[in-house]
């Protein structure tokens, strides 16, 4: 019997690799694209998950919720009587240990404007606190973040839409023609407030949404430029929100 040492089989080993040079460089090759392949997409997923996680955390709920015991009596509820009235007291204990935080009134309601209504989970705040623990408020596309003292509401896109309120980004035609006779002051408002808008293709590939839905009756689909300037957008925002379109109205019980 013989046996070999270790530099030995390296020997033999680099002869059986020698001796079959294409097999060898196609089969180096296959593993070389599966390792990258790989970590590629380990790389991809766990950055995905982690930026979800921050996404999360900095936009929507933040680091760690404080609850009452009495909240998860009736959690699926909403119950609104758990006020947290002393929630000062929390707050203070939190900062002296190198944290921030802010009060939030969560209950559900309806959300009724001039044209119609739709059921709202509402978040009540404190606006100078919520800035300080979440990060979203400089994402609002249209209009500004609700302010200390005032009654106004920060409203998501699509419930904008389905109400009605703010400016719209794709109306109809003929919608938006009534928005410009219920906004426009003069002709030379109506041609501005046109100048936003571009007729949206029959066909957009890629895009959320299908050839039905941008031809209805014979009535066009436009679509909000994406290129407008901040100061266009103020000023068509200041002409809608004294037209009245923005007024609604919160219908919920409050059980205290």
């Amino acid at each position: 019997m013989t046996v070999y040492g270790i530099g030995e089989l390296k020997k033999i080993a680099l002869r059986n690799l020698a001796r079959h040079k294409v097999k060898t460089i196609l089969t180096s090759l296959a593993i070389m694209i599966s390792v990258a392949m790989y970590i590629f997409l380990n790389s991809w997923l766990g950055g995905m998950k982690i930026e979800s996680r921050r996404n999360i955390v900095n936009f929507e709920i933040g680091a760690a919720k404080l609850q009452t015991r009495l909240y998860f009596e009736r959690k699926d509820e909403l119950p609104s009587f758990e006020t947290f009235l002393d929630w000062e007291v929390y707050r203070q204990a939190l900062y002296r240990e190198g944290y921030v935080s802010a009060p939030r009134f969560v209950f559900s309601g309806t959300l009724i404007s001039h044209s119609g209504s739709a059921p709202i989970l509402f978040h009540g705040v404190v606006p100078q606190l919520e800035q300080e623990v979440l990060h979203y408020v400089p994402f609002v596309d249209f209009g500004r973040f609700v302010q200390d003292g005032t009654f106004e509401i920060a409203l998501g896109t699509v419930a904008a839409e389905r109400l009605r309120v703010g400016i719209p980004t794709r109306p109809l035609r003929l919608e938006l023609e009534e928005l410009i006779a219920a906004v426009a002051s003069s002709p030379l408002d109506a041609d501005f407030i046109r100048s936003l808008y571009d007729l949206a293709p029959a066909v957009r590939r890629g895009d959320i949404f299908s050839p039905a839905e941008l031809m209805i009756e014979g009535n066009e689909r436009m679509i909000l430029r994406r290129d407008l300037p901040k100061a266009h957008l103020n000023r068509y925002w200041d002409m809608v929100a004294a037209s009245g379109r923005n007024e609604v109205l919160i219908n919920a019980a409050i059980d205290i």
